[in-house]
């Protein structure tokens, strides 16, 4: 499911987006931004350490954003941080409590750009919980097309809402849209 999701995002932008599995790399591209699907990938760790500097926990029992905690097997979770090697580019997260979440998550993120984390519940995939990271760490957008989307924005909160989810917002504006 997790191919397919890439594969439809890819066909938004189809000389932009490189498909590759977690078993085909050795560590992160550092010149690209780069999307991570699933709880179960291997770059999950890197992730982890970069929401660490917004205040967030990963685990792989789930997301804890300050007191709101959102365990892994009840919700289906979108984040964004800074690239752990280029802090010009970013890193997002997706996974999904269940497989059959999977489509529904993709076509409802291209309506939740301007966050950078999301949650969201149960198989109809409800939006339980959406942010910004704070204003101090903002991050550029995850492009989609081919062009650099690096973040030169000054500390403000325009800024910050012009750094979608972090990041999500510029990947997910150039997605096709699904009604």
């Amino acid at each position: 499911a997790w191919r397919q999701l890439a594969e439809s995002w890819q066909r938004a932008a189809p000389d932009a987006l490189h498909i590759r599995m977690d078993s085909e790399l050795t560590a992160l591209p550092a010149d690209q931004s780069v999307w991570i699907f699933g709880a179960e990938n291997r770059f999950r760790d890197n992730v982890e350490k970069a929401l660490a500097v917004s205040g967030a926990k990963l685990s792989p029992q789930g997301l804890s954003i300050g007191a709101q905690t959102f365990p892994q097997d009840q919700y289906s979770l979108a984040v964004s941080a800074r690239h752990p090697d280029n802090d010009r580019l970013t890193l997002g997260w997706v996974s999904a409590h269940s497989a059959a979440a999977i489509p529904t998550l993709g076509r409802k993120l291209t309506h939740y750009g301007r966050y950078g984390y999301l949650a969201f519940q149960g198989e109809a995939v409800n939006n339980a919980a959406k942010g910004l990271w704070p204003v101090s760490q903002p991050v550029s957008a995850v492009p989609v097309s081919g062009r650099s989307h690096t973040s030169r924005a000054t500390h403000t909160k325009a800024a910050a809402r012009a750094v979608i989810h972090g990041k999500l917002q510029r990947l997910v504006s150039r997605l096709p849209r699904y009604w």
